[in-house]
């Protein structure tokens, strides 16, 4: 299954997706994570408009990325040398990885991890790779790094600056969100023995073949999950009644 299984998009909004016939998707993908804050997240819209009304699309030296760079030494205080990549095979080499990284919200461990928003208990690695909630921002891997006298990195490569600015919008507004979720409809997820859940990320324990038919049921009544068993899905921050009743029974069948 790929992106490509769902019908053509004509706009986002929140945490839902509108096809051009007017139906609507209930997003558990979130795009990998990067739209934990829903789709138009923080007034990211104007950061990104007032950056590119500036002209400052291209990747030249600006004030953005030192910004971003001090914003994660903040949120990341014991991970304070930061490492800047195009891409996530270029982190991998440079941090000298031989493995992909690794989810902790899917029950991994290794060297490399995910931080991911709003999971149970903190996230803590000498290599951390945050999901920034940018959403469709994804041209670019940053990793947050013990300090190791003994270690060096290249210099950052530079990002262009409204990606900067938009992720140190988005990195702030975390420090301020409190989510607070239905007690509830989480403990009625902890009791199903199909998922294991991590805060507000869950892990399907279902073959291959029980989640391709899964995924297919969940589209045709206006729920996306990821369209690879390897991506949690996650539970977005408002929910109505209706939408937790049919995400409780998607997980049942």
């Amino acid at each position: 299954m790929t992106m490509n299984t769902l019908p053509v998009i004509k706009r986002a909004r929140d945490y839902y997706l509108y096809d051009f016939k007017g139906k609507r998707y209930l997003d558990l993908f979130q795009d990998r994570g990067r739209a934990v804050l829903g789709h138009r997240p923080a007034k990211i819209s104007e950061i990104i408009k007032n950056t590119i009304s500036r002209g400052l699309t291209a990747p030249y030296p600006t004030i953005y990325q030192n910004r971003l760079i001090k914003t994660l030494q903040r949120f990341f205080p014991e991970n304070g040398c930061i490492v800047i990549c195009p891409d996530q095979p270029s982190l991998l080499k440079i941090l000298a990885l031989d493995t992909p990284l690794s989810d902790p919200a899917l029950g991994e461990s290794g060297k490399a991890l995910l931080w991911r928003p709003f999971t149970a208990a903190p996230v803590k690695g000498d290599i951390l790779v945050p999901v920034i909630p940018v959403p469709g921002l994804a041209g670019f891997q940053i990793a947050c790094v013990t300090p190791d006298s003994g270690r060096t990195f290249p210099e950052a490569s530079l990002l262009p600056p409204v990606v900067s600015a938009a992720a140190v919008k988005v990195l702030y507004h975390l420090f301020l969100i409190e989510r607070k979720d239905d007690p509830s409809f989480l403990s009625g997820l902890d009791s199903l023995s199909c998922l294991k859940r991590d805060g507000i990320y869950i892990k399907l324990l279902i073959d291959n073949g029980r989640y391709s038919l899964l995924f297919e049921e969940a589209l045709e009544k206006g729920v996306l999950l990821p369209p690879k068993k390897e991506f949690p899905c996650i539970i977005p921050a408002v929910l109505s009644d209706n939408e937790k009743k049919t995400i409780l029974n998607l997980f049942k069948g």
